[in-house]
This record gives structure tokens, C-alpha cells and sequence, in this order.
């Protein structure tokens, strides 16, 4: 149900994606771990744009990723 969230509110995990990665995971491929970003392929809702800009770092870089630098 749509609404605003305060401190105290219950909350409850409703499903769990089968790729297994959390916000934390994505964070860091996106941020300060580029040998992450491959995983992030595997999130099916992964928004498009976001999608487009791992797949087009992922294929450039080929088999080596940096694990910091360009932000992409």
C-alpha cells in the first residue's frame, strides 16, 4: 500500500529476489568494486538505463575489471 514511512512503521520482506544481491551489493559494484558489475546483469527489474550504462562498462572492459575508477 502506497504512503509515507516513519520511524516505528512494521515492515515485511513480501518477496525475495532469486539473484541474491542487496542494495549494499549494487552500491558498491556502481561506487568502489567494478568486478561487481557483471552481477548486477542478473536483476530482471534492473531499470534500463541503468542496465545499458553496466552492460556497455562491462563489454569495454572485457575480461579485466578495475575494481575503482571511472564512474560510470
Amino acid at each position: 500500500m502506497p504512503g509515507t514511512i516513519r520511524a516505528g512503521d512494521g515492515i515485511r520482506v513480501v518477496e525475495v529476489p532469486e539473484h541474491g544481491i542487496t542494495v549494499r551489493d549494487m552500491f558498491l559494484a556502481l561506487h568502489t568494486d567494478r568486478s561487481r558489475l557483471p552481477s548486477l546483469l542478473a536483476i530482471e527489474h534492473l531499470p534500463a538505463k541503468v542496465r545499458d550504462k553496466v552492460a556497455t562498462f562491462v563489454l569495454a572492459q572485457g575480461p579485466s575489471l578495475p575494481k575503482s575508477g571511472t564512474v560510470i
